[in-house]
């Protein structure tokens, strides 16, 4: 499948620091290749050490877009919240 990374991702992925960036980057690459696992209202999530990637998959055009890249835990409990 292939990713696509929206500009909210893209901004995240610019606030970290190299190595952890390269992390996240891994994971996109490991989401392509293997079907999701943890399912959030209509959201996917990876965990990526004590962060998390947020991605939806277009089926029809085999396409994923990661949605959010959070570095902490913490910043992905309150993009949860922020559904409540």
């Amino acid at each position: 499948m292939k990713i696509e990374v929206t500009d909210n991702a893209d901004e995240d992925l610019g606030g970290m620091d190299g190595s952890q960036r390269e992390k996240f980057i891994k994971h996109m690459r490991k989401i392509a290749s293997m079907p999701p696992a943890r399912h959030f209202r209509d959201h996917y999530v990876e965990q990526v050490g004590e962060g998390r990637i947020i991605y939806q998959i277009d089926q029809d055009n085999e396409v994923i877009y990661i949605l959010r890249c959070f570095a902490r835990h913490k910043d992905y409990d309150r993009w949860c919240d922020s559904f409540r």
